[in-house]
C-alpha cells in the first residue's frame, strides 16, 4: 500500500485493512471492516463431476460455473459475472457466472478445478466477486 501497489480501496475491499486520511492503519475500521467482510462470505460444498466441461466459448473459451438463482441472489451475482472459488490452496479459480436452478449450495468441479482449489468431494469452497472496471470509451 504504502508503495502503491494496492489501493486504499482494495485494500478494505480485498483484505479488510482500512487506512487514515495520513495513509496509517486504522485498527478499529480494520476490526470493523473484517467482520463485515467476514459475514459475507458464503461457502458451497463441491460436488465433483468429471464429465462436466466448464468452459464455453467458441473462440476464446473460458471456465464458467452454474449457481442456483437463490444463491445468486444472495451474493448479488448474476449471469456473465466474474468470481473467484477459494479454496485450501492460496490460488483462486476465476470462473463466469451461469445461473442453473436445482443446485443450491453446491458448485460442480472438474478434477482440474478441484486440483488448483485443492479440494476434493464433499469439501467447501468461498465464492467471491471480482469486480470489473467499467470501460469508457474502450479504457478502464
Amino acid at each position: 500500500m504504502a508503495r502503491g501497489y494496492v489501493y486504499a480501496g482494495a485494500a478494505a475491499e480485498l483484505y479488510g485493512v482500512v487506512l487514515s486520511g495520513s495513509g496509517s492503519v486504522d485498527s478499529a475500521a480494520t476490526a470493523s471492516c473484517r467482520t463485515r467482510l467476514a459475514s459475507l462470505r458464503v461457502r458451497f460444498s463441491i460436488k465433483a463431476d468429471d464429465t462436466l466441461d466448464p468452459y464455453v466459448g467458441a473462440k476464446g473459451r473460458r471456465r464458467v460455473v452454474m449457481l442456483d438463482p437463490a444463491d445468486a441472489q444472495a451474493l448479488g451475482l448474476g449471469t456473465d459475472d466474474l468470481v473467484e472459488m477459494l479454496g485450501r490452496h492460496p490460488a483462486p479459480l476465476r470462473a463466469w457466472v451461469r445461473i442453473d436452478a436445482g443446485r443450491a449450495g453446491e458448485i460442480r468441479l472438474d478434477a482440474f478445478g478441484r486440483s488448483v482449489l485443492g479440494v476434493e468431494h464433499g469439501d467447501s469452497v468461498q465464492i467471491r466477486a471480482v469486480p470489473i472496471p467499467q470501460l469508457v470509451n474502450g479504457w478502464a
